[in-house]
């Protein structure tokens, strides 16, 4: 009995050690969704390399380059991000189903693919700007800003500012932040100083 209880300890011990190596649990979260660890790096370390790359390209300096503020106001204004995305893919399951929100996504993305070509030199340009491969891309950036055009559109149809409204939403949650140096207040993730 003793055998297979440390057999047990030990094969539990080691799923959790991968999970947390692998950054399988959460930064943020609320009683209906969270944001890994692992997609806030990802999504953290493309947006770097956007500014980075979009700098050198533009024969600027980069701001990323050894400024620490850059680099936290990065992870905060990221986080937010990604806990905004999260709101606004709750709100349009709960508000228009599913299914409709899928149908919408497929044919807006079918439109931005409609020529190999163009796939070909987007997959390009997201590899070099972002270092993301284009379906993590797709499924990270351009899916949540099109659920946010889809939400949008839906408010300015009730004649609401989405702006407004998302700010009102955002303030009443109060998620939480699992991360030494950030915490949520008055609906925006915040520095702690």
């Amino acid at each position: 009995m003793k055998t297979k209880i440390i057999i047990i300890a030990v094969i539990l011990s080691g799923v959790i050690v991968f999970l947390l190596a692998a950054g399988f649990y959460p930064i943020a979260l609320s009683y209906d969704w969270f944001v890994t660890a692992r997609l806030f790096n990802e999504i953290l370390k493309s947006s770097a390399n956007y500014y980075e790359k979009a700098a050198s390209l533009s024969s600027t300096s980069t701001p990323a380059a050894g400024m620490p503020d850059f680099k936290t106001e990065l992870k905060r204004a990221t986080l937010d991000k990604l806990i905004e995305n999260r709101i606004i893919d709750k709100i349009l399951k709960q508000n228009l189903g599913g299914k409709y929100v899928e149908k919408v996504i497929r044919q807006k993305l079918a439109n931005l693919q409609s020529e190999d070509e163009k796939e070909k030199s987007l997959n390009q340009a997201v590899r070099t700007l972002y270092d993301l491969p284009y379906e993590k891309f797709r499924r990270e950036v351009v899916i949540p800003q099109i659920k946010k055009e889809i939400l949008d559109g839906q408010l300015y149809l009730r004649g609401i500012d989405f702006e407004k409204w998302l700010a009102e939403v955002k303030s009443s949650l109060h998620p939480m932040i699992l991360m030494f140096d950030l915490y949520w207040k008055d609906g925006k993730v915040e520095l702690k100083k």
